[in-house]
């Protein structure tokens, strides 16, 4: 048996709130993973929808106070759905900066700056 990586980029596993949106749906659910070309998103069991290669706007409300939501493109690639619920792996189709800023925050100030 051969494992094949789907991903170019290094995911990181993590646990972020965040809503998809398509032109005519919205639901809510968990990041469960993330790379900077895209993530695996869950829904609840009875949130599927039926996004598969639409566009859609993978959306992360938790911003810095003051500072409007992050918004990243992305295409559904592929669908699971399981007891848990239905898992979603988006592709993200524009730019990967406000990706990077999620994976890569800036550093923590030390105490002698």
């Amino acid at each position: 048996m051969t494992n094949v990586r789907l991903r170019q980029h290094p995911r990181f596993d993590t646990r972020l709130f965040a809503q998809l949106e398509s032109d005519e749906q919205c639901t809510d659910g968990l990041i469960l993973d993330i790379s900077a070309s895209g993530c695996q998103f869950r829904t609840a069991p009875d949130q599927s929808l039926p996004l598969n290669g639409r566009p859609l706007t993978l959306v992360l409300p938790l911003a810095e106070p003051g500072k409007a939501a992050t918004r990243i493109p992305a295409l559904v690639r592929n669908r699971h759905t399981g007891p848990d619920g239905t898992r979603y792996g988006l592709q993200f189709t524009g730019s990967v900066d406000a990706v990077m800023k999620l994976l890569m925050p800036e550093p923590i100030p030390s105490a002698t700056d």
